[in-house]
């Protein structure tokens, strides 16, 4: 009997040795061998790994590896993920300080569905500590998304971020924000030059416009030129003509004067050459066609009693096409008319290119009249 069972266990033995064989010519384990150890298959087909009878890992022979159902997909890259359904696939990592206790720990990267009533999945780096998550190349950190949502960009991990989106470069360096198009050759640069300057630099041949509510506003062309309300600017300042223009200090509180507006032409400098003019400041009205007028005016508030209340802005004096100024009149009919008492200590008339002084003929004919006066009188 003893013998009998020792022959049915080497038979028993024999074939399992057969199939182990047959077996090995598909996948196979290598222990301790020059090659090292490894797990894999000989033939050319992909290794599998299935648990409790379910697809869960696929290496292909191209050395793509595919985590899931690798039935329903084909493993597009070195690690490809995915979920065959609309659900969330993530990859997730974790330490001691996280912890490990649920999926809200740690920090993770994948897909999140978006449900109700949206078509879309969204890409998502999630870090769930109240920790930054930095972006590091060649050994150096590039960039940081602080816990507060802020991002620094340059060196990072030398700066605590002050705003939405902070720049920084070490040292007296430049640090810019470039953006160009396949229209542009530098295109846009805003930043800060070596020296802490603030910088915004349109580096081709084109303007900088400046909208709001979608539509432009304003825009410096390539000359340097400063438009607003127009495209087309053609002085150092221009102001577009779809309707009248105001410059003016805005008014404030009603316990704050009105503050002082200059408008001054260019002058010179002490020392160098001699005898040099100051530039002239020029008040041009605009031009018209034809017998069109246009119209200087000076304008400013009409004083009265003590009051808080605002004073009536008028025209005070108002120079026509034509020449004529008027004072205290807007209609000046002969080329000074006033509006009201003058007063002057000389008054110079011109007769034939020569002048006279009214007011010392007006004295000598009181004289000559005071002078008849008596004559008349010693002849009575």
């Amino acid at each position: 009997m003893k013998k009998a069972i020792l022959i049915l266990i080497v038979i028993i033995l024999q074939l399992f040795s057969i199939q182990f064989m047959i077996a090995q010519t598909y996948w196979q384990f290598n222990g301790n061998s020059s090659s090292g150890e490894w797990i894999g298959t000989t033939s050319n087909q992909p290794f599998r790994v299935q648990v409790y009878n379910s697809p869960m890992l696929e290496f292909l022979q191209n050395g793509n590896m595919a985590f899931g159902d690798y039935t329903s997909f084909t493993a597009r890259s070195r690690i490809h993920s995915h979920e065959n359904s609309n659900g969330n696939i993530y990859t997730q990592f974790t330490n001691t300080n996280t912890g490990a206790g649920s999926a809200s720990t740690g920090f993770r990267l994948g897909i999140t569905y978006v449900g109700g009533g949206h078509t879309y999945s969204l890409a998502e780096l999630k870090q769930f500590m109240n920790a930054p998550i930095a972006i590091s190349t060649n050994n150096i950190e590039r960039v940081r998304f602080d816990s507060s949502g802020f991002v620094g960009i340059g060196n990072s991990d030398a700066f605590i971020a002050k705003s939405l989106v902070h720049m920084n470069q070490a040292g007296s360096t430049v640090v810019y924000s470039q953006y160009t198009n396949g229209n542009t050759t530098n295109g846009l640069k805003t930043g800060l030059a070596a020296n802490g300057q603030a910088e915004i630099r349109e580096e081709d041949n084109r303007p900088i416009k400046v909208f709001t509510n979608n539509t432009e506003v304003a825009r410096f062309d390539s000359t340097g030129r400063f438009g607003i309300g127009t495209t087309t600017p053609t002085n150092i300042l221009s102001l577009g003509n779809g309707s009248a223009q105001k410059i003016w200090i805005e008014n404030t509180a009603n316990t704050v004067a009105g503050r002082n507006l200059t408008v001054a032409a260019g002058g010179t400098v002490t020392a160098g050459t001699a005898d040099m003019a100051g530039g002239e400041l020029i008040l041009q009205a605009g031009l018209g066609k034809g017998t069109g007028a246009s119209t200087i005016s000076f304008q400013n508030g009409t004083t009265g009693t003590t009051s808080s209340t605002l004073q009536t802005m008028s025209t005070k004096m108002t120079i026509l096409g034509n020449g004529n100024v008027g004072v205290n009149t807007t209609k000046p009919y002969f080329t000074l008319e006033v509006n009201g008492i003058t007063a002057s200590k000389t008054f110079i008339v011109l007769n034939e290119n020569k002048e006279i002084n009214l007011l010392q003929e007006i004295e000598a004919l009181k004289k000559k009249v005071n002078e008849l006066e008596q004559l008349i009188a010693k002849i009575k």
